[in-house]
């Protein structure tokens, strides 16, 4: 755009200097000064009069106010073309300039343009200068207006400044906060350290973590692990520190014992929990670890003491126990020789008296003829009578001890039982016996029996079945004796507290597993709806057959 017209005149004293020159060069040097100002990339304008009408603007100026042209600006003042700028600090700078003829410098002035989208006002920043022309008389009659528009490089501070001061502001807080943390680290009940560097050199320590070690923060701080705490070589504290360090992964320590000395010269034991935590940098590098300890030496000692104890009781309970059984062993082999002795006791004595009675009551059937009729009914009677207690103490001499049991062994023993139990009960009882079973220790062969009679009177008290099966089998020197039916089985829960604890659903069953476990072998009872199956399994040598007794 060519503001050339809009030009005032040269000053006097260039014309003077020009007399004597063409009027052509002075038409060039003005052409010449007008295309420097219209090129220069700083605002530039030129005002005339004390109301500062625009007599001159360049592109830059039109380009920073927002406006479209110089008919914006020419012949117009200052306030009527930049009317935002009322109320700013410009239009009374220009009055003072001019008034007093002292150039005015502005350095970085907030100034609000019209030149956002759709004429929205928009801040800038400009540095200024506005420079009096003076009139041949030595009055001011214009200025000389230079804009120089300084707005990114001042947005550019404010956002180092902000970013300085957010920065500070940080650095604040997080130095309160630390402060704030060493605090309550100093006055926390658990030990807290900090160890800085690869040799782990204490840069804090609290009072927790010096009376644990027995050691003064003057004698730690400073000072790596093992110049201040030499026991622990060895130890694997210090490894465990290198590996945190070199890993970056935290380590959890729990009922640790360790050896430290409290001054007094001899090693004390402790065990701690703890924590090895990592302490990055800025960058993400490791460069100190954060330990926290707890002391639980008082728990763990008490918890030793207490096992300690526990493991006493136990070993009495167990001992007491074992004691018991020896007991109750040698009750039920007590038993078994008072029934042996009853047994015999019946037979040899009462069944002696009950023979010589029915053998004279014999005699006199013998001689009924003579008796009187009276007196024949009750004879009869009596030796019914004699005989059905003769069959009685037979049957129960032979329940509280078989003598086939002593005289041929367990399997015609439990033929016999199983046969009369079959008949008194209406039981069918299935029997499977191995075609040729030795002779064992009597003890064996009695708990055996003891435990098949005790079994199968649990059938016909509590099954409810109608069938059972007994199946005794030898192999690998061990004797195995299973009991099955076909009831309606043990409770769950009963079944349940058998497994788990040992508890038995009934007397006779607690004394069919003393039995077998006085024999060192195994007792196994499971159950469902479908029956119950007690399994004996009982480690035995077979006995030499006897030689046969001389004639």
């Amino acid at each position: 755009m060519d503001h050339a017209s809009t030009v005032p005149s040269l000053p006097n004293d260039l014309t003077e200097e020009g007399k004597g020159r063409d009027a052509s060069e002075l038409t060039w040097l003005s052409r010449r000064l007008r295309d420097l100002l219209m090129a220069a990339p700083s605002a530039i304008g030129i005002t005339v009069g004390p109301d500062h009408r625009w007599a001159y603007v360049n592109d830059a100026r039109i380009k920073m106010s927002g406006r479209k042209g110089a008919q914006d600006f020419i012949g117009k003042t200052a306030r009527q073309s930049y009317k935002e700028l009322e109320g700013q600090p410009f239009f009374s700078a220009l009055d003072s300039a001019y008034q007093t003829g002292v150039p005015f410098i502005g350095k970085e002035i907030k100034a609000t343009f019209n030149r956002g989208p759709n004429g929205s006002p928009e801040d800038a920043y400009v540095d200024c200068v506005y420079q009096p022309i003076f009139a041949p008389t030595g009055e001011v009659e214009g200025l000389l207006i230079h804009t120089v528009e300084v707005s990114e490089q001042v947005f550019a501070r404010h956002a180092v400044e902000k970013a300085n001061q957010r920065e500070q502001q940080q650095r604040a807080a997080a130095e309160f906060e630390r402060n704030q943390l060493r605090d309550l680290f100093k006055q926390a009940p658990a030990a807290i350290s900090i160890l800085t560097g690869p040799e782990h050199r204490w840069s804090f320590a609290n009072s927790a973590l010096c009376e644990l070690v027995g050691r003064t923060s003057e004698q730690l701080l400073g000072r790596t692990i093992l110049e201040s705490l030499p026991e622990l070589a060895e130890q694997g504290f210090s490894e465990l520190l290198d590996q945190v360090y070199r890993t970056g992964v935290p380590f959890v320590g729990k009922n640790v014992r360790g050896l430290v000395s409290r001054g007094a010269g001899a090693l004390t034991e402790i065990y701690i929990d703890f924590i090895y935590q990592p302490v990055r940098n800025i960058d993400g590098q490791v460069e100190g670890i954060m330990a926290l300890a707890v002391d639980v030496t008082e728990q763990i000692q008490a918890r030793t003491l207490l096992e300690t104890r526990v493991q006493e009781r136990t070993s009495e309970l167990q001992l007491a126990h074992e004691s018991l059984r020896l007991l109750s062993g040698c009750l039920m082999q007590a038993q078994d020789e008072e029934r042996r002795r009853v047994a015999r006791e019946l037979h040899d004595s009462v069944g002696q008296y009950l023979a010589a009675i029915q053998m004279n009551l014999d005699v006199l059937n013998a001689e009924a003829a003579i008796i009187s009729e009276r007196f024949r009914p009750r004879l009869a009677d009596s030796i019914d009578l004699v005989q059905r207690c003769t069959s009685e103490i037979r049957t129960l001499s032979y329940l509280l001890h078989p003598p086939l049991l002593d005289e041929v062994g367990l399997a015609s023993a439990l033929s016999w039982y199983v046969q009369g139990f079959n008949e008194r009960s209406g039981i069918a009882v299935e029997l499977d016996l191995p075609r040729s079973l030795p002779r064992f220790p009597s003890e064996v062969e009695t708990a055996l029996f003891r435990i098949v009679q005790q079994s199968l009177a649990n059938v016909h008290k509590h099954s409810g079945g109608k069938r059972a099966r007994i199946r005794l089998a030898f192999a690998d020197s061990t004797l195995t004796v299973e009991i099955s039916d076909e009831g309606c089985g043990i409770r769950p829960e009963i079944l349940s507290k058998f497994r788990q604890g040992g508890q038995s659903p009934g007397v006779g069953i607690s004394g069919m597993r003393e039995r077998v476990i006085g024999l060192r072998g195994t007792f196994d009872l499971t159950s469902n709806a479908d029956g119950t199956t007690i399994t004996v399994t009982v480690p035995c040598v077979p006995q030499p057959e006897a030689d046969p007794e001389p004639l």
